[in-house]
């Protein structure tokens, strides 16, 4: 087993039940390269989103409403259109 000291240009989605994708940052300008983000139920009623920073270690967590819940185990990305 390697440790993993970088995700380079790509972002990786971690579901709830061990599904999980990769793509490159390059296609989400929006989104932080070299992270991965998952969510899990908060004590809050709600959920958080946590994108963990590969390269620093740090996390950085943010709220999602409630009914989020329906959509749990899905990530939701822009289609694609390949040259």
């Amino acid at each position: 087993m390697n440790k993993l000291e970088s995700l380079e240009d790509n972002i990786l989605f971690v579901g709830e039940c061990g599904d999980s994708i990769s793509l490159s940052a390059s296609a989400f300008p929006k989104m932080e390269k070299n992270s991965i983000y998952f969510v899990d139920e908060s004590d809050k009623d709600g959920f958080e989103l946590h994108i963990y920073n590969v390269q620093d270690g740090s996390v950085d967590s943010r709220s999602l409403p409630r009914p989020f819940r329906t959509m749990l185990h899905f990530w939701v990305l822009p289609q694609f259109q390949w040259d």
